[in-house]
């Protein structure tokens, strides 16, 4: 018995491209769908999730990226931080009218987790699930087959299939 095997390599590159073309098209999706339906990223002036999150292709494929200075922190260590000598919190600082515009911890402060295990609480006025490990819904969440349906239904788009 004599069994012969052609490989089109054609059709396996379109198949890649189409891979890599679904990747960003996916995590659009996600960031659409993060922002606009499960609001579980914190918001305060809307710079982290508007301007500082964005997808980013790859010659992998695509990540989705969150660039801004607190984001870390605030995914993985939602905690209340103080001034590891005095365990104060933050002051505020007002603007001439006696309005709070922000917060400063004093200089040379080092910061630590509140001891008494505190733990941030997160405005919800523009996005009411708003907390830390935002992306948690698609990843072991009510979401988590989001992404792959999504990529599938891009890929086969794409794919022609």
């Amino acid at each position: 018995m004599k069994v012969t095997v052609t490989i089109d390599k054609n059709v396996i590159n379109k198949i890649v491209e189409a891979a890599r073309q679904a990747a960003p098209e996916t995590l659009e999706v996600l960031y659409t769908n993060l922002t606009n339906e499960t609001k579980t990223m914190p918001f305060d002036t809307g710079d982290m999730q508007n301007d500082q999150t964005f997808v980013e292709t790859t010659d992998e494929g695509a990540v989705l990226i969150t660039g801004s200075p607190q984001a870390r922190r605030l995914y993985y260590h939602p905690d209340y931080m103080v001034d590891s000598k005095t365990g104060a919190g933050p002051f505020p600082i007002k603007d001439e009218s006696g309005n709070i515009k922000g917060f400063r911890y004093h200089k040379g402060a080092r910061l630590v987790p509140d001891p008494n295990g505190r733990k941030l609480i997160f405005q919800r006025g523009k996005n009411p699930n708003a907390g830390a490990y935002w992306l948690e819904p698609y990843i072991s969440g009510s979401k988590k087959e989001f992404v792959q349906a999504e990529f599938t239904e891009a890929f086969k788009r794409r794919a022609g299939l």
